[in-house]
């Protein structure tokens, strides 16, 4: 196991990145899982079959739910690692069919919960090209993700790294392409990342520790 402390972790990343595959992996030494709710979802699978009509139910349980999860996990002692952040939730509505009455009400629930978080402690964007998530989505065959297409993906990675863009000044962000952890599934084999992911944390806290340090001084003076 390796020392965590009492801190948040967010995972950035497209469809078929292996959000929940390094999620996973943290868990496994020692951080705190909080998974989105994939299977759960009560409109999931019907935004596939028709995105139009329940792009907004869609965009907001998932929103919603990882407002929820931050709050009952709020007190945790160790590090959370979530498989979603603002930066990605907003990147998903981007891209979301709304109505423009919809899209309004979706960007105000994201921005009033994003008023009401500090940003995560650490973020880590996986990176990846469209084509190799494409074969990525293929290769894990669910069938309501058969209909996604290059275009949606790559609008999605574009979208993804302009919010990631706008968080990166005032948190740290820790960047890994996905195809260098290609076959890096197992424990002992994760670990060099797994470490580097940890020590990097450690970092990003002492920075801001730091900055929080200076603003009080500055206060005082």
């Amino acid at each position: 196991m390796l020392n965590w402390p009492k801190a948040r972790i967010e995972i950035c990343g497209p469809l078929g990145a292996g959000k929940t595959t390094l999620l996973n992996l943290l868990a496994y030494y020692g951080a705190k899982p909080i998974y989105e709710p994939v299977q759960q979802h009560p409109y999931l699978e019907d935004f596939y079959g028709n995105p139009p009509k329940f792009a907004l139910e869609k965009c907001c349980f998932f929103a919603l739910d990882y407002l929820h999860s931050l709050k009952l996990h709020s007190a945790h002692e160790n590090t959370i690692a979530l498989d979603a952040s603002v930066p990605l939730l907003k990147a998903y509505h981007d891209m979301a069919p709304l109505r423009m009455d919809e899209r309004l009400m979706a960007d105000d629930l994201l921005d009033g919960i994003a008023a009401q978080l500090p940003p995560a402690d650490l973020y880590i964007h996986l990176s990846a090209d469209t084509q190799y998530l494409l074969k990525r989505i293929a290769r894990r065959g669910r069938d309501m993700e058969a209909s996604v297409s290059a275009d949606y993906v790559e609008g999605l990675n574009r979208r993804l790294d302009h919010h990631i863009g706008r968080v990166a000044s005032h948190s740290r962000l820790l960047v890994l392409e996905v195809q260098s952890l290609e076959g890096l599934t197992e424990p002992e084999s994760i670990r060099p990342v797994i470490e580097k992911i940890n020590k990097t944390l450690h970092m990003a806290l002492e920075a801001n520790s730091g900055k929080a340090e200076q603003t009080s001084m500055s206060l005082t003076q």
